[in-house]
């Protein structure tokens, strides 16, 4: 018995149009321009659905930008605490006893002398000290003038 002939292989890889109509250009081309239309109505959907995300996000962030300025606004005018630290603040500027305050009066000086700088150190810290008792007896004081009026 003879054996059966093999099917010939494609010549060229163009004869193949498309896996499911192997032979049929005209089927082939238009399965082509279906898939492309497919692939451009997918694509303009994404593109569509990204939009109303972003506008969503948009809006939401608008929305929390207009309800933070608000509560600023509101807790700025309100809040006691942050009127009472202002005017701590405030009063500590004007007695001058900030260790913060810019307008500082001692700039390090790279030529001054060893003996010199210790001497301005413990000038600086005697003061301090006085300062400090002052303040404390100020505030005995105060206490004590409370207490006698009880």
């Amino acid at each position: 018995t003879p054996k059966p002939l093999a099917t010939a292989a494609m010549v060229h890889s163009m004869d193949a149009m498309s896996n499911k109509w192997r032979d049929d250009p005209v089927r082939a081309i238009n399965e082509k321009k279906a898939a492309r239309e497919a692939q451009a109505l997918v694509r303009s959907d994404a593109q569509a659905r990204a939009a109303r995300m972003l506008e969503q996000k948009l809006k939401q962030a608008q929305k929390g930008v207009e309800a933070r300025e608000y509560e600023q606004a509101g807790a700025i005018d309100n809040d006691e605490e942050y009127r009472q630290e202002m005017e701590q603040r405030r009063r500590k500027l004007l007695e001058g006893g900030s260790d913060s305050d810019s307008s500082s009066s001692e700039v390090h000086d790279p030529f001054m002398s060893k003996a010199r700088r210790k001497e301005l150190k413990e000038d600086k810290r005697k003061k301090e000290k006085r300062e400090k008792k002052a303040r404390k007896e100020k505030k005995h004081k105060k206490e004590k003038r409370c207490s006698d009026s009880d």
